[in-house]
């Protein structure tokens, strides 16, 4: 094993291939480079939780706990969004009754309430408050798609990963990866449609 100070000179490879052997010191250093990077999908799936540290900290126990099954050591970034996803569900499901309600429309004197998400001063209040609401509805949406469909979809337009990266990690073949990411775009516009056409016949 190389000596402590060794461990940032290493490559993302060999650090995942030491981590595989489960040496924490390499996992350590493996944490601290994808730190951003986990951030920023904590950050967009669950901006509004408060509890992002404790996410955090379950991730990496389960990528630490399943690091050694990783068979292509080039696809652990798309594996780790892959276990972010995944992770970001299971809670989801586990807090269905504590997302707030979907609405379009906020009594003006309540406006003062609502937290600033995005620094776009362009917008008004009642704007950013929808669009707030719209990336909880589109998030809620995903979670209904059937697993390999979310999967695809969620690596895709949320993870950025390319088509081949996809097939990689989901070890698919390349017209699957395709054909799945089509599949779930026309069962999310289906059922946004559905969701919004509601909300204005409710409203």
């Amino acid at each position: 094993m190389p000596s402590q100070q060794n461990y940032s000179q290493l490559s993302d490879k060999e650090l995942i291939v030491y981590s595989q052997s489960r040496d924490s010191r390499a996992f350590r250093e493996l944490a601290r480079r994808y730190e951003g990077y986990i951030g920023s999908l904590l950050g967009y799936y669950a901006a509004d939780w408060k509890d992002l540290a404790d996410l955090k900290q379950e991730l990496l126990i389960r990528v630490w706990r399943g690091i050694s099954g990783l068979r292509d050591p080039v696809a652990f970034k798309a594996w780790v969004g892959q276990i972010v996803s995944n992770l970001f569900y299971d809670e989801l499901a586990k807090r269905a009754r504590q997302i707030p309600t979907i609405q379009l429309h906020v009594p003006d004197e309540q406006q003062h309430d609502i937290p600033h998400e995005i620094q776009d001063h362009s917008a008004g209040p009642e704007e950013l408050y929808q669009y707030r609401q719209l990336r909880i509805l589109i998030l809620r949406a995903i979670a209904k798609l059937p697993n390999q469909y979310r999967t695809a979809i969620v690596l895709h337009e949320i993870n950025a990963l390319s088509y081949v990266e996809i097939a990689a990690v989901t070890r698919s073949s390349l017209g699957t990866v395709k054909s799945r990411i089509s599949r779930a775009r026309a069962m999310l516009q289906k059922s946004l449609a559905s969701c919004l056409n509601r909300t204005a016949t409710a409203a």
